[in-house]
């Protein structure tokens, strides 16, 4: 069965995913798969109890992404994925193993999970990594109100900007376009157009 390409649109919360995803999906008329932060039944209960709760909040979400980036390669022409598997577990995963949360084992559960999700969905073919000041994405968290998001503060961001600097360092399993997304506004059509000449151009895609 042929696969469609399908690109995976990173960077913490704040900087703009959701807008981007359905945005750049449009411009290349591509199919969005925006994450589902409601359907995962744990995530309000590790916003408040991060030991308890965090194997089984990350698990829903991973399976999520596999779930979402399994369909998109088959459906052409090509998908839109915010927040992709390897991300989850590059960034936070494993930020949560640093911080003492997550146990060795949990992670290598955790990873064992990543793998076999590659069997069926496979790599993003190409990342578009947002970041920006972790003070103004704090501010843009605060002012949207999401439940579960008021107990991210300012050193929760700082810690994720440097998480997410080590991972797209050593990511090499498909190309990146990093984008600040405080300086190039994604929210217009200008900035979408630039985007998606970017992506066209990195993968090969007619324009």
């Amino acid at each position: 069965m042929p696969t469609a390409p399908v690109i995976g649109v990173c960077g913490p919360i704040g900087a703009g995913k959701s807008t981007v995803v359905r945005a750049l999906s449009r411009a290349l008329g591509f199919h969005p798969w925006v994450e589902r932060v409601e359907d995962n039944p744990f995530f309000r209960r590790y916003t408040s109890d991060r030991a308890t709760w965090a194997l089984r909040s990350q698990l829903a979400f991973m399976i999520g992404a596999l779930e979402d980036a399994t369909a998109a390669r088959r459906r052409p022409p090509g998908g839109v994925l915010e927040r992709p598997a390897q991300e989850m577990f590059g960034v936070f995963v494993c930020d949560l193993q640093r911080d003492g949360v997550l146990a060795p084992e949990e992670v290598r559960t955790l990873e064992r999970l990543l793998e076999l999700g590659e069997l069926l969905a496979g790599v993003p073919d190409l990342l578009v990594v947002l970041h920006g000041d972790p003070r103004v994405l704090l501010e843009r968290i605060r002012a949207r109100g999401r439940p579960g998001e008021d107990a991210y503060t300012l050193g929760d961001m700082q810690r994720l900007e440097t998480a997410y600097a080590a991972w797209t360092g050593a990511w090499d399993r498909s190309p990146v376009i990093d984008v600040d997304a405080l300086t190039v506004d994604l929210r217009t059509t200008t900035g979408i157009r630039w985007l998606a000449a970017q992506v066209r151009d990195a993968l090969g895609l007619p324009a």
